[in-house]
């Protein structure tokens, strides 16, 4: 019987172990969608500037 007690008491540690590298986890995923929130909230209210070229005038006319 004590080696069935010593087992359970493994197997229950291993959960522990699980829980808390799971818990820890969600922590810091929770913190990368905290900040590509606040990414997405600064994009937003930056000022947009429609049609303008990506590099440079490209709209120059040939003389």
């Amino acid at each position: 019987m004590g080696e069935t007690l010593s087992e359970l008491k493994a197997m229950r540690d291993l959960f522990i172990a699980a829980i808390e590298s799971s818990q820890k986890n969600i922590e810091l995923r929770q913190k990368s969608i905290n900040a590509l929130n606040v990414a997405i909230e600064e994009i937003e209210k930056s000022p947009q500037i429609e049609n303008a070229p990506a590099c440079g005038d490209r709209t120059r006319s040939k003389k």
